[in-house]
């Protein structure tokens, strides 16, 4: 289970590679909502996403032993890239596999940062099942975009940045996507 101390100590790790984040306040959905509506711009993060909150998080707490053996992990595209971003900057190799229809803009958001791309399975579940696969032939370590609790509380970190700026908020909306 992910505490808040974890989360704080995650705040402290990820400092150098992600950086805090704006909250906007949106006039069309405060006036929409009639109430201070407030959007949290993840997009101006350096992979243009929240991912790599979690991701940094959980490689820098990584032994120089799991480093050794490189990263492999599924994505549908900003994981991934996170991934990569954190393998080129802390100098280890990461395979990252997505289905075959992701979006070109993801892909090469992932190739800029010099890892093995490959395009796998016409679902993500199909490209999750391949990097598992992949990581139990190789050793490599496998990395879930979503059942980590160092991914979890890098992630949290955002909530630590709205209580900053916003204490007396009442209400946080979290987008959540699903494989359809």
């Amino acid at each position: 289970m992910v505490t808040l101390q974890d989360v704080q100590q995650a705040q402290k790790t990820i400092k150098p590679y992600a950086v805090p984040t704006p909250l906007a306040r949106s006039k069309f959905l405060s006036e929409l909502c009639n109430n201070g509506v407030f959007l949290k711009l993840e997009n101006q993060q350096v992979t243009h996403s929240f991912k790599i909150r979690g991701v940094i998080n959980k490689l820098l707490n990584l032994s120089p032993e799991d480093k050794a053996k490189g990263a492999v992990t599924a994505s549908a595209g900003n994981h991934g890239q996170a991934v990569a971003y954190g393998a080129q900057k802390l100098g280890f190799s990461a395979q990252i596999i997505v289905p075959v229809n992701t979006p070109k803009i993801k892909t090469e958001g992932i190739k800029q940062y010099g890892v093995d791309l490959l395009l796998f399975g016409e679902t993500y579940s199909e490209a999750e099942r391949k990097a598992k696969e992949i990581a139990a032939q190789e050793g490599r370590l496998y990395s879930s975009p979503y059942n980590n609790e160092l991914i979890v509380a890098g992630h949290g970190t955002i909530g630590l940045e709205i209580l900053k700026e916003l204490p007396n908020v009442d209400v946080v909306v979290v987008p959540v996507g699903e494989e359809a």
